[in-house]
Formats: structure tokens, sequence, C-alpha cells
């Protein structure tokens, strides 16, 4: 249970996740090696639900995605 935080080989964060009984649940974001977000999105019980938005290298909103339970 908890944040996990992948790195990139030149020790930036590539991503932060949450755990919760094992599975995916909560927010994350995936970042570029120079720590700009280029993805948000949430679990619930290891399925994508709600909101997943992505972005572009500028801060831009690429595109906009509402799953529910995956």
């Amino acid at each position: 249970n908890g944040e996990v935080i992948l790195y990139y080989d030149c020790g930036a964060v590539r991503e932060r996740l949450n755990y919760k009984a094992g599975v995916r649940d909560g927010n994350g974001e995936i970042y570029t090696e120079t720590g700009q977000v280029i993805e948000q999105y949430i679990f619930s019980s290891d399925s994508l639900h709600g909101p997943t938005k992505t972005f572009y290298q500028d801060g831009a909103r690429q595109l906009e995605i509402n799953y529910n339970q995956g």
C-alpha cells in the first residue's frame, strides 16, 4: 500500500502511482525527464476510472478520456 515512484536512468521521476491492497488505486502521473507532467490518470481497483489527461510538451492539454472502471 502507498505511493510507488518510478525513475528514469538519469534519476528523474518518471511516474508516481498509488497502490491499495496490492493493486493500482488512486491518482497517478507520468513525467518527462525534465519533470513536466505529460499524463494524469486515476485507477480504482486496478482499472482506469475517471478522467485521463495527456499533455503536449508545452503543457497544453492534448487529450482527455473519461473511463468507467476501465
